[in-house]
């Protein structure tokens, strides 16, 4: 299924990435292996066909806009994605990877717990954790960023299945005399 005409290519993704971690074409063409000209030229396509100004070009360094910061991250999951798979084949090997979300106060309190428990029944499996909000921990669950979520409020999205494996009750702390 072709892309819509102002989707960015994976290539020009490639190229502003490097462009916003060096600021200069000659130092983003070294670091992708191609030509300054194919870099500058890369750039000035993407902005004209998204109609965006990406950078700002003073004294023969180019300043990343906002625009070009929130393009940058939100490719960012892609390129983590393609990383990933570059190490596939080998840790599917070792054991593999487990992807957890969760929120803080389970990434704090309740996981190491759980997690050690875990590894001393799959030792060679590798563990990534991100701690984040719950609607985030269910994104990510859904969008096959992570394997497992684990959230404190309960999840009605459609792509995701939801079990409870523990309850608790919260309690209030307050002074003796609060009324």
């Amino acid at each position: 299924m072709p892309g819509n005409a102002s989707t960015p290519t994976l290539r020009e993704l490639d190229v502003l990435r490097a462009m916003v971690a060096t600021r200069k074409t000659v130092a983003a063409a070294a670091m992708l292996g191609i030509s300054q000209p194919a870099v500058s030229r890369i750039i000035s396509t993407l902005e004209e066909r998204l109609g965006l100004v990406l950078f700002t070009r003073s004294g023969g360094r180019l300043t990343p806009t906002s625009d070009a910061f929130m393009l940058e991250a939100e490719s960012s999951p892609i390129f983590e994605a393609l990383e990933r798979l570059s190490h596939w084949p080998a840790c599917a090997r070792e054991g593999g990877m487990l992807r957890i979300v969760t929120v803080p106060t389970i990434g704090q309190c309740l996981l190491p717990g759980m997690i050690a428990g875990f590894r001393m029944q799959a030792h060679d499996v590798k563990i990534g954790i991100d701690i984040t909000t719950s609607n985030d921990v269910i994104a990510a669950v859904a969008e096959r960023r992570a394997d497992i979520g684990i959230v404190d409020t309960p999840s009605h999205h459609p792509s995701v299945r939801v079990e409870m494996f523990r309850e608790s009750v919260a309690h209030v702390v307050m002074k003796e005399d609060d009324p």
